[in-house]
C-alpha cells in the first residue's frame, strides 16, 4: 500500500518546494515552527515517524491533519496504511474510503483499498474455516483461500508516497 504525503501539484509562494522538504524530524519540527499551517510540514512529519516505528505519534499528527484539511486525501490514507501495518483492516478500509470521498481519482487510496479488500476476504475465509456447519462452505473458503495466497502481488505492508504540492 502507498502511503500519499502528496497535496497538489505546485508548491505555494513563499513555501518550500516539494524537494525542499526538511528529512529530518527535528528539521520538519523547526519548520513547522516557522510555516504552522502547512499541511505538507505535518505529512513529512508523520511519515517521518512511522518510518521512526512512532506509529501512535504519527497516527496522532494525521488525525489533526485529517480534522484540520478534511478536503486532502493523504491524511486519510496514510492513517489506512498504518492501520493496515497493525492489521486493523476495518480502520484502514474507512480512511481508504475517506480519502477517495476526499478525491475519488485519487489511485493510490484506490489501489490501497483493494489491497485491503483482499486482506479482508482473507480473513473471513479464515473463520469460515473455523466455522462449524457446512463443510461445503468450508470447502469453498480453503479453495479461496488457497487463489487468495497465490497471488504474491498482495502487499503485506502498505506503501507511501512523500508529500508533494500545495497547502490548501
Amino acid at each position: 500500500m502507498a502511503l500519499g504525503c502528496g497535496v497538489g501539484g505546485a508548491h505555494a509562494q513563499g513555501q518550500p518546494s516539494p524537494q525542499a522538504l526538511p528529512r529530518t524530524l527535528p528539521a520538519v519540527e523547526q519548520a513547522i515552527a516557522a510555516h504552522p499551517d502547512d499541511p505538507r510540514l505535518r505529512l513529512r512529519q508523520a511519515l517521518l515517524l512511522q518510518q521512526a516505528h512512532e506509529d501512535a505519534q504519527a497516527i496522532k499528527v494525521l488525525r489533526a491533519l485529517s480534522l484540520r484539511y478534511p478536503e486532502l486525501p493523504e491524511p486519510y490514507n496514510n492513517l489506512g496504511v498504518l492501520y493496515a501495518a497493525q492489521g486493523q483492516y476495518q480502520l484502514a478500509r474507512a480512511q481508504f474510503e475517506a480519502a477517495l470521498r476526499a478525491n475519488a481519482d485519487y489511485a493510490t487510496a484506490a489501489s490501497n483499498l483493494g489491497d485491503v479488500y483482499l486482506r479482508l476476504g482473507e480473513q473471513a475465509y479464515e473463520r469460515a474455516l473455523q466455522g462449524s456447519g457446512d463443510a461445503g462452505a468450508r470447502a469453498h473458503a480453503q479453495r479461496m483461500l488457497r487463489q487468495l495466497r497465490a497471488i504474491d502481488t498482495i502487499p503485506r505492508q502498505p506503501a507511501a508516497s512523500p508529500p508533494t504540492g500545495t497547502r490548501p
